[in-house]
């Protein structure tokens, strides 16, 4: 897969006996990748390449922002761009992936770095700056 940008839509798939499907298609070509179900025996590897070759962007790494994000890393995809220009309320952190009460009035972005970074697994993740 070459260059272009990934939209990527995680839920429940009517179609298929498994909960969580993971629906990939490329923007820019046109191609389609395919449905992917999670399983007991993991990823394929051939599967695994495709995800590393992935660019993801994320609008929003609130509530919904951050699970996508952190369920993305932990796929393996390759790159991931979030734009987010606010920054984190502690009475949110019951819902942000990652956070923390003692994060309060940190961007969202940075908690967002900082989960990629954690986790480890070599994801590179882009920030869209806040318009000033």
């Amino acid at each position: 897969m070459a260059g272009g940008w990934v939209t990527c839509v995680a839920g429940a798939n009517q179609n298929h006996r498994n909960p969580l499907s993971i629906y990939l298609s490329e923007t820019t070509t046109g191609l389609h990748t395919g449905l992917l179900r999670s399983s007991g025996a993991g990823i394929r590897p051939d599967v695994q390449r495709l995800l590393q070759e992935l660019r993801v962007g994320i609008v929003g790494v609130g509530g919904t922002g951050s699970c996508v994000a952190e369920q993305l890393v932990r796929l393996g995809v390759g790159l991931v761009l979030i734009a987010d220009g606010e920054n984190f309320e502690a009475t949110n952190v019951n819902r942000v992936y990652g956070s923390r009460v003692v994060d309060a009035d940190i961007p969202k972005v940075k908690l967002a770095e900082r989960m990629v970074a954690d986790v480890g697994l070599g994801t590179k993740i882009d920030v869209i700056p806040p318009a000033t």
